[in-house]
């Protein structure tokens, strides 16, 4: 079976549909929420948050950054990666 993955910038359309995200209770202190995220991509402008879809269908978030402060060459960062708990397995 073949799925069509998306990756889709956080936008007015979409930014409810983020804050509805979310893993299942036993998950919950591995990482922070969408809401939680999107307030320090608020914060942190270095933070681009993205939703991640499955033919069409928003299944999850992720933050990525890119922090050119930090090393020799700058950071990249690939975090806080959430598949919603409906759309696990």
């Amino acid at each position: 079976m073949v799925v069509d993955i998306g990756i889709h910038d956080v936008t007015v359309q979409n930014y409810r549909d983020m804050l509805c995200l979310h893993v299942a209770p036993a998950q919950l202190h591995f990482i922070e929420t969408p809401q939680q995220c999107l307030r320090d991509a608020e914060i942190w402008k270095e933070y681009r948050p993205v939703g991640l879809y499955a033919d069409g269908l928003l299944v999850g978030f992720a933050m990525y950054g890119f922090f050119p402060g930090e090393a020799v060459t700058g950071r990249l960062w690939i975090d806080r990666v959430l598949i919603d708990e409906s759309h696990q397995g």
